[in-house]
């Protein structure tokens, strides 16, 4: 064999080598996302906010598991946050919105000072 062939051969193993490489860590990756993705939906809760007298409770919306309680919105995501320390409650704005103080509410910055 020449020498040209042999740099062709060689050539074409190390290009078959990386392909295979890349393959891989593309595989490794796609399961990585996937795995991230699996365990940000079981860390996440879908939750609905009622009140009843002066109390306010935390309720998951699929199981209407109750959550937690509060007499403020903090108190009731202290509290939650107790009993659910690794968990994303998600709950719409509107009823967030509903139970804060106006004096609660940060105050609003441009996008020029973020």
């Amino acid at each position: 064999m020449g020498t040209i062939e042999s740099i062709i051969i060689a050539f074409a193993i190390y290009f078959v080598y990386r392909l295979l490489l890349l393959n891989a860590k593309r595989k490794l990756l796609s399961y990585r996302i996937q795995t991230a993705m699996q365990e940000i939906e079981e860390r996440t809760l879908e939750c609905t906010v009622e009140q009843h007298g002066k109390a306010l409770y935390l309720w998951e919306k699929e199981t209407d598991k109750f959550m937690a309680q509060g007499n403020t919105i903090d108190e009731l995501f202290n509290n939650a946050k107790k009993y659910f320390p690794d968990t994303v409650l998600l709950i719409e704005e509107d009823k967030i919105k509903e139970f804060l103080d106006k004096s609660e509410l940060p105050p609003l910055q441009s996008a020029q000072h973020l």
